[in-house]
């Protein structure tokens, strides 16, 4: 009767750590945590009539500061449409990464008249056109970030194939900016999602010291766009610091679609864009602090008057404005450490 007694008594403990003990607290960015999605389709964002977006927001957030992603469809440069990032497509990224709390926006760019792969002799010029379209699109997000609340300092950029490619070129061929609208705005982004993704071979020199992230999602036997492309890019970030990862799926092109692929990336901007802390402008180098190192890269980006680096109130120029914000950056960072 004893041991039945104690038993029962056990039970009941346990019962009632179950019942009064606090619920799973999801992780913002991580795990879906929004039952619902607002969607605002065919915003126009650039000079030309194909230039659109879609906005998935999380229904009922009451964040102030929300990191977007902006993603880049595929289908060789020449098909494919924003929608492939709804319901039905790419695991439903856009509405997936908004429940999440991201600001997940999709966009369309121009397509040219056939098929662009990367043997094709005309990727350059398909890359560069796609490239302007989706700087226009980065620029837009940042010239509107008051108005969707979104940090102007955590806008991602990713897609899959000629998205993924295009991308990569977005993160890091910041030099020409081109014409496709929102002049006088910065184009650059906080990282890069590249879904079986690359750049051209002698491309990955145009990364320097102190770009942002990225990660790689690729399938082992991919004749499309083939490994050796994004591990190269890869192996140029390792190289240079530049925190970056790469995962290998068995298959071809498109094998790292897939819902492991997805959560590789959303605990990799976690963990490396520190989403779940404040972001400080003058963290140039991407590390969550701010410090001497940022200001010797302010330097030097101020002689090169490289303005997609430090045109921190985004005005187009650099200028002793950028300088002050720095330095407020910093003084805010040091404060609050």
């Amino acid at each position: 009767m004893k041991h039945f007694m104690f038993t029962v008594a056990c039970v009941s403990l346990i019962l009632a750590f179950v019942a009064v003990r606090p619920a799973y607290a999801a992780t913002r960015y991580i795990d879906s945590m929004f039952d619902n999605v607002k969607t605002t389709k065919d915003v126009s964002y650039g000079t030309y009539n194909a230039l659109t977006l879609d906005i998935y927001e999380p229904e009922g957030d009451t964040e102030t500061k929300r990191a977007a992603i902006i993603w880049i469809h595929g289908g060789s440069f020449y098909a494919g449409d924003k929608s492939q990032y709804g319901k039905n497509g790419n695991l439903g990224a856009a509405p997936e990464y908004a429940k999440r709390g991201y600001v997940s926006i999709p966009i369309n760019y121009r397509l040219q008249n056939h098929p662009v792969v990367p043997a094709s002799p005309d990727i350059g010029a398909a890359t560069q056109q796609a490239k302007y379209d989706a700087m226009a699109a980065v620029r837009w997000v940042r010239a509107h970030a008051n108005e969707y609340r979104i940090d102007p300092n955590r806008i991602i950029v990713g897609g899959s194939s000629a998205g993924a490619w295009t991308s990569l070129y977005v993160a890091y061929d910041t030099g020409n900016v081109g014409t496709s609208g929102n002049p006088g705005i910065a184009s650059n982004v906080a990282a890069a999602v590249s879904y079986a993704g690359g750049m051209s071979p002698g491309d990955r020199e145009l990364i320097t010291r102190g770009e942002p992230p990225a990660i790689f999602l690729h399938g082992a036997n991919d004749t499309v766009v083939p490994i050796g492309l994004p591990t190269a890019v890869f192996n140029q970030l390792q190289s240079l610091n530049i925190p970056s990862e790469f995962h290998t799926y068995p298959g071809g092109h498109g094998a790292a679609n897939s819902a492991d692929a997805h959560e590789k990336v959303r605990r990799f901007l976690m963990t490396t864009l520190k989403l779940d802390q404040a972001s400080f402008i003058g963290d140039l180098d991407g590390n969550g602090v701010v410090n001497i190192v940022d200001f010797t890269l302010l330097m030097n980006h101020w002689f090169t008057n490289n303005i997609a680096k430090i045109d921190f109130n985004h005005d187009g120029k650099v200028s002793v404005i950028d300088y002050t914000i720095f330095m407020n950056s910093w003084y805010e960072y040091l404060k609050g450490k």
